[in-house]
């Protein structure tokens, strides 16, 4: 192959990883978010759960990156409240800790809507 080839790939490499660097942003709120989803639908919070998903559809990517991100905080989410046998957090707490992420996420990712 020839050096205008590589040059080339190594062109579009380096645009493509910049191009992921701000995919990235708000990740943690996403896994933050999903953690408290898990946790809600341990606690038999269905409206606080659909409260987080909301928020996750408002202003995440639609990419395989960021939804699994938050499935697999549900999981943990879940798992931890189910396993860990400790006391369900009062539905206000879970809202706040909701709320909270939320403002954080429209910080880093505005609305998609």
């Amino acid at each position: 192959m020839n050096k205008s080839f590589w040059i080339l790939a190594a062109a579009v490499a380096a645009g493509a990883h910049a191009a992921d660097a701000p995919v990235d942003s708000g990740i943690a709120e996403i896994e933050a978010l999903g953690r408290i989803n898990g946790q809600a639908l341990a606690c038999s919070e269905q409206s606080l759960s659909a409260r987080a998903k909301e928020v996750v559809i408002k202003h995440a990517p639609r990419t395989p990156r960021y939804g699994a991100a938050f499935e697999q905080a549900t999981q943990r989410g879940f798992m931890e409240q189910v396993k860990g046998k400790a006391a369900c957090p009062a539905a206000g707490d879970l809202a706040q800790r909701i709320d909270l992420v939320a403002a954080e996420l429209g910080r880093k990712l505005p609305a998609t809507e």
